[in-house]
């Protein structure tokens, strides 16, 4: 599976509107990225940060 990364990449190419913000990492070991989709419901899709949590 690609990385969110990559992911936010190839939806900024295609369609940069749709990504609220991220990724980004947060304190709880997840790396982030909010999206809407076209109904205007939000997705979240996310990794683990490599070395884990952050702080």
């Amino acid at each position: 599976m690609p990385d969110v990364e990559s992911i936010a990449a190839r939806l900024r190419a295609l369609s940069p509107d749709c990504i609220e913000h991220g990724p980004e990492d947060q304190a709880w070991g997840q790396r982030e990225l909010y999206l809407r989709d076209p109904d205007n419901n939000q997705l979240r899709l996310g990794q683990p940060v490599p070395g884990g949590a952050i702080g």
